[in-house]
Order: C-alpha cells, then structure tokens, then sequence
C-alpha cells in the first residue's frame, strides 16, 4: 500500500512539473504575441535588410553578423507569404520571428535539459529551472526580438554537452559534433564569439593546461570557423569584425570615445537600488552590466 501511495504522489509531482513547464512555455508565448511586437523592436532597422535580401527584395546588407539566423527567419515568413496583405505585413513580420526565436528557444530548453540529466539532475527540478527560465526577463527579451543571439542560446549547450563527452570518451562522433557547434555560434556575432570563447576558457580551463592534446581540435575549430567566415563574407561582403554599415555621423562620434579606468570599478549601490535609470549610470560598467539582464542598456 505504501509503495502504491509513493508511486502516485512520485507520478502526480511529474505530471505537475510538467504541466506546469508547458503552461508557463505556451503563456509565455501567446503573451509575447499578443503584446509585443517585434517589428519595433532594437536593431530592427540594421538586421531586417538582411532578412530582406534573402526575400529577393533587398539589394544591400548593413551587418556583418552570420546570415544563417537571418535566413531562417526568412523562409517563416515565405511559409506564410500567401496569408501576407495590404493590412497584415507587419502582423506576418512579427509572428514569423517570434515563432522562429521559439523554435530555437525549444533547441536551447532541450539541450539544457539534456546537459542538466547529464549532470544527474533530476526531471522535476531540470523542468522547474526551464520553467522559470521561460518568463526570465533575459531570456524572455531574447524570444521577442529579432537579434542573432537567439541562435547561439540554441546551440551553446549542445556545444557544451557534446564537448563534455568529447572531453571524457575521445570519440570522433563527439568531435565532429563539438567542432560543428562551436563554429557556427564562434561566426554568429563578434560579440557573442567573445563571451562564447570567456565562457569555454572558465569551463574548460583545466582542459587547456593540456592544450597540447587538443592540438587538433582546435585547429579543426578554427579551420572549419575560417571556412564559415568566408562563407558569410561571399553573402554578406562584410567580414564578422566590420563595423555595421552605414553608420550614422552621431553614432560615428560614439564609436570615438574611451573609457576611463575608473569606469570599470565605479557603482553607486544606493543610486543603484533607487534610481535604476540608464542614463544615471552611464560611467559604471557593473551597473551597465546589471542594468542589461532586464532590458538592452544601448
């Protein structure tokens, strides 16, 4: 009898974790459907010439990010190119992207998933870390926008997962699998390929003090990075470390600033707290840093 009442209630939180996995995914989603819209949001303008091009109704590329993400959002919205009139492009415009993010969303949740068993991390605690991850403000802004970061949150712990077994078995389905990952998300972005590469010397840093045995890896990383970079180039003609062009004369005038040393150790914990307003903290990298997990502070 008790292994019977034990079973139910082991059986019962299971179904709720997951219930409540997929209730707080499809709210998420239906809410940032009915009251975002994507079209407005940062960067548009730089990254939707892009997305226009692979359409065939764009001539000019302005970024230099990898295209890849770009032409995925393209071919959602040529799926629904029949539905598209005088009066719903811009609705079209913003359910192609949203839905994209969050297929790509789901690529990310599943492989965190994946990498969280893979730690013996049990199911009901793993979904109840994707549940709060999925109203997340970080999280939940990089679903609603149409920026490329969302790729590489698809990709990383997969890339993560596969170099972990590469790590401990040597296999060559393991390498081939890590070598591929983390080229494509070293080529997305230049700034996503440097918190990409910070994150892999902090998780495998006592990986590196062998580097000598991983000679090979890294030259097929780099190789395999170098032919992608090219790749883009051809489509693009603008290299991953180029400026986004055209630049406007005022922001061409930002771009000429440097900070101070004192900028990196500045925080006013008080102002911070009280007044948590951007523009109040525009000489403290940290209150920059911590500003940016609940919205993009440029």
């Amino acid at each position: 009898m008790n292994l019977t009442i034990l079973f139910n209630k082991q059986f019962l939180l299971s179904l709720f974790f997951k219930l409540f996995y997929l209730a707080t995914l499809m709210t998420s989603y239906m809410v940032g459907l009915l009251f975002y819209d994507s079209t407005t949001g940062l960067d548009w303008n730089k990254y939707f010439p892009t997305v226009e091009y692979f359409l065939g109704s764009g001539e000019e590329i302005y970024d230099g990010s990898s295209p890849l993400y770009f032409y995925m959002i393209s071919q959602t919205i040529k799926l629904q190119s029949s539905f598209i009139g005088p009066y719903n492009s811009e609705i079209i415009l913003n359910n192609s992207v949203q839905l994209m993010n969050f297929l790509l969303y789901l690529i990310g949740s599943f492989g965190i998933l994946s990498l969280l068993k893979s730690r013996k991390i049990g199911i009901n605690k793993s979904l109840f870390i994707l549940s709060i991850l999925n109203f997340l403000p970080t999280t939940y802004y990089l679903r609603l926008t149409m920026k490329p970061e969302i790729l590489a949150f698809a990709l990383l712990p997969w890339a993560i997962l596969f170099l972990n077994k590469f790590f401990k078995e040597k296999s060559t389905t393991n390498m081939v699998f890590s070598v591929l990952l983390l080229s494509l998300l070293l080529t997305i972005k230049s700034s996503i390929a440097g918190m990409i590469l910070f994150c892999l010397i902090f998780l495998y840093r006592n990986e590196l003090l062998n580097i000598r045995e991983h000679t090979k890896f890294i030259f097929l990383v780099s190789f395999v990075s170098l032919i992608i970079i090219y790749e883009n180039f051809l489509v693009t003609n603008l290299w991953i470390f180029e400026r986004p062009v055209p630049l406007s004369e005022d922001l061409i005038g930002d771009w000429a600033y440097t900070a101070s040393i004192e900028f990196f150790y500045t925080i006013d914990i008080n102002k911070l707290a009280f007044d948590p307003y951007k523009h109040l903290h525009a000489n403290s990298f940290f209150s920059i840093l911590l500003l940016d997990t609940v919205g993009d502070y440029f």
